[in-house]
């Protein structure tokens, strides 16, 4: 389905990317050297406590505004087929087939360079859809 709406492109996309990914990264990496100080332990609950602030940022966001810092910043807003807050299921889902979709060469990130509806693979899997603010 659709929106009649106005679909972000992949420039405004990739750099609220970048801008997430470094606010996540900054917090992962503090959290990190208190985590792995610890030692194995530590750096194996590192890694899941990494993933669970970087799902739970797009939760908290996603549900409450619709909106990322880095999605605020580039003016985008991610919506569900109607233009309404995504649900938290919807971002768990977009969020795991993001990793699938990064780790299968970044292929279902650009699947949005040849998407009628500029969405990606994870978009498709959540309903969701990335539309100029």
């Amino acid at each position: 389905m659709a929106l009649a709406a106005t679909y972000a492109g992949f420039g405004s996309r990739f750099l609220s990317l970048i801008i997430d990914g470094i606010l996540v990264g900054i917090v992962n990496a503090i959290l990190g050297l208190v985590l792995n100080s610890m030692g194995n332990s530590g750096a194996a609950i590192a890694q899941v406590v990494s993933l669970v602030i970087a799902i739970g940022y797009q939760v908290y966001f996603l549900t409450s505004t619709g909106q990322t810092l880095g999605m605020r910043v580039m003016n985008i807003k991610a919506v569900n087929s109607t233009g309404g807050l995504l649900t938290t299921g919807q971002v768990i889902i977009r969020a795991v087939v993001s990793y699938i979709s990064a780790a299968v060469l970044f292929i279902g990130f650009l699947w949005m360079l040849r998407d009628a509806n500029k969405q990606t693979w994870h978009d498709k899997a959540a309903g969701s859809f990335i539309v100029q603010a």
